[in-house]
């Protein structure tokens, strides 16, 4: 049987396809704080007194529970064992990159469709983030969906600057308002205005950057879940093509590292109504 393995003796079984590999953190009760896309960088934030002051380290994927720090050397880690480690020495970790300015706003009226999943309509949404706090409300279930395949857990067509933004989106929104579930019920009930229209117990959130926007949809029911619908700006992405001068011009090109190939627009519609074309060793050293 042919079988592939990389680095760190991690099989690929013959013909399986390639997810993007995301790296999770969690503390000592398991509870997820946040992931960053393999590769990336985390920062520890040594505690007063302590002459490291902080430190910034890569984090390389080796499993869904293990994961490599470099540094002064190279540790291999269970999550769960660096979550230890660090409450031992009383260390806060976090990613190196974060969204900075990045304002959370109620809804804007008008803006209602952005908040739903209508696989008839097509539009700019990339995909979604839906998850849940489970049972005892402070822990953090989620699951990616992808709204230009229609599959679940499915990656393709999205970029890796993509995902480092999204999770770097989450994070922020954990911050705020989804640390669990009691802080996004308080957060709700202090914005009444956010109420969505025709609902009574939904909420909407907007949080925006340079080049995407994510709206985030709390249901106050007795589940408490939410949804991040990811949104890639379509103004400073599109151009028209080659020899076509008119506005309303029905085929439109990507700039360049755009996420999209290719776009059918409607001039009746809203721009934002777009249809795509198409085992580990352990170790409890340096960090």
């Amino acid at each position: 049987m042919d079988t592939s393995t990389n680095a760190y003796g991690v099989f690929s079984p013959p013909g399986s396809k390639t997810h993007p590999q995301f790296i999770r953190f969690i503390d000592t009760e398991y509870r997820e704080l946040f992931k960053i896309p393999d590769g990336a960088n985390i920062k520890v934030t040594y505690p007063p007194g302590d002459l490291r002051g902080f430190a910034v380290r890569e984090c390389r994927y080796i499993d869904d529970h293990h994961f490599r720090v470099i540094g002064n050397g190279s540790d291999t880690y269970h999550i769960a064992e660096f979550a230890g480690v660090m409450e031992r020495i009383g260390a806060k970790y976090e990613p190196q990159i974060q969204l900075r300015n990045a304002e959370l706003l109620p809804f804007t009226p008008g803006e209602e469709n952005f908040y739903t999943y209508n696989r008839e309509e097509g539009n700019a949404c990339v995909g979604h983030i839906s998850g849940d706090f489970g049972h005892n409300g402070d822990r953090f279930h989620t699951g990616w969906n992808n709204h230009i395949t229609k599959n679940e857990s499915d990656w393709e067509n999205t970029t890796p600057e993509f995902r480092a933004e999204l999770y770097q989106a989450v994070y922020a929104l954990r911050q705020e308002v989804l640390k669990d579930r009691d802080t996004m019920l308080a957060y709700c009930n202090n914005h009444p205005e956010a109420v969505l229209p025709s609902t009574g117990d939904i909420y909407g959130f907007k949080l925006e950057t340079d080049t995407r926007q994510y709206y985030l949809r709390c249901s106050t029911e007795r589940d408490s879940r939410f949804i991040i619908y990811a949104y890639e700006t379509p103004a400073p992405a599109l151009e028209l093509l080659p020899g076509t001068t008119d506005d309303h011009a029905m085929f439109y090109q990507p700039k360049k590292d755009s996420l999209y190939p290719m776009y059918r627009v409607f001039p009746t519609l809203s721009p934002w109504f777009i249809i795509p074309r198409s085992p580990a060793r352990h170790s409890t050293a340096r960090v």
